[in-house]
């Protein structure tokens, strides 16, 4: 349609295109001159037209992530723009198989809508403000990601922000057991029973000096990496990413597709206890556990398993990579 100008000449403007398509399709052969000028005889009657309704279906959090991973597929596996991927991912009848479980994801959702309360934090520096939430459940008999909330409260709206695949925060702790406790096992640096002394420490850092402290200042003095995770104390995880080193501690994340790490600025010991300059989102951290789960071995996490058009053919297909990070024993 006419992006401007009066009815009279909008209709016009459609007429000539919709003649203009048909004077290409007789050129081409895709239709006869009989075709052609009864076609034109129904374009010069006038069109007909009904005011239509945008469609009110609102996409899972689930969907939202799967379409935005199939436009990206389509882009690297096909070699199309990213606008020719969404025309044909929106119309060209595609058959798409989705990871989501709907009883895994209408149960998260509940949660985020009617407890949304139960979750959130008040900003220590803005009124009114309050903190969000994501998350991601993955199946690792398989794989697959079954489950994708991206905020709290009801969904409203489809293809908005999905803190779930899209926001990066900072870790803090839950980033141990992956960047120091996996690696520290691997390497033959620790075991459960290695002991540390849990006291205030001055590490070097570089050219600087880097003074970590435990949650309320309190320290045990000789404890085991057993008891130290249970209690989750910062000081024996940075002694034991200083024995790991840095370097070797970012491969293992990066082999468990972690993806977000700054190559200049994440280089310090400040890693261990979850100290990043961009964070890591809730799916990159999903997929980084179930590494654990899943024996060291680390699978891409999967929204959908294969595509297929309106002639039945399979027209895409995922490429789920799996690598072993460290051993079942690890």
């Amino acid at each position: 349609k006419a992006k401007y100008g009066d009815d009279e000449t909008k209709t016009k403007e459609i007429n000539n295109r919709a003649k203009t398509v048909l004077g290409k399709m007789l050129e081409l052969e895709f239709i006869n001159q009989q075709d052609y000028d009864e076609a034109v005889k129904e374009i010069e009657k006038g069109f007909k037209f009904k005011k239509g309704t945008q469609s009110s279906v609102i996409y899972s959090y689930h969907t939202d992530a799967l379409i935005s991973q199939l436009i990206k597929d389509f882009m690297s596996e096909k070699d199309w723009t990213e606008e020719y991927a969404k025309t044909y991912v929106y119309g060209g009848g595609l058959k798409i198989f989705s990871t989501q479980n709907t009883e895994v994801q209408e149960k998260m959702e509940k949660v985020m809508a009617t407890n949304a309360s139960t979750y959130q934090i008040n900003s220590r520096k803005t009124k009114g403000v309050k903190s969000q939430a994501a998350m991601v459940v993955i199946d690792n008999d398989t794989g697959y990601v079954v489950g994708v909330v991206g905020e709290l409260g009801k969904k409203t709206t489809s293809r908005g922000l999905n803190r779930a695949t899209q926001s990066t925060r900072s870790t803090g702790s839950s980033i141990k057991p992956i960047v120091d406790l996996l690696p520290g096992l691997q390497e033959g640096v620790i075991t459960a029973a290695t002991r540390y002394l849990d006291y205030k420490t001055e590490f070097k850092n570089g050219a600087k000096t880097y003074s970590p402290k435990n949650d309320g200042s309190v320290y045990f003095g000789n404890i085991s990496v057993r008891a130290a995770t249970a209690v989750s104390h910062n000081v024996p995880f940075v002694k034991i990413m200083a024995e790991v080193t840095n370097p070797v501690a970012t491969s293992y994340l990066k082999k468990m597709g972690v993806t977000t790490l700054d190559e200049e600025k994440d280089t310090g010991l400040a890693l261990a206890i979850g100290g990043l300059t961009k964070g890591i989102s809730p799916l990159e951290m999903a997929g980084a556990y179930a590494t654990i789960a899943n024996d060291g071995v680390y699978r891409t996490p999967l929204f959908y398993t294969k595509v297929i058009d309106s002639d039945g053919n399979t027209v895409l297909e995922p490429k789920q990579e799996t690598r072993t990070v460290c051993s079942e024993q690890t």
